[in-house]
């Protein structure tokens, strides 16, 4: 859960709700994809990409 007061008091903007959940739906996917082609990475071979 994100806390907006925190937010707010610190000077951030927020804007709620310009990115429709479709488009936030397939921003997730493509993190979640990321991510899990980031766990089979080993350190060792991290700089070589």
């Amino acid at each position: 859960v994100i806390d907006k007061e925190f937010f707010a008091q610190n000077g951030y903007l927020n804007l709620e709700n310009i990115i429709d959940e479709k488009t936030v739906a397939k921003i997730n996917q493509a993190a979640d994809k990321m991510l899990n082609e980031f766990n089979g990475i080993q350190k060792n071979r991290a700089f070589l990409l």
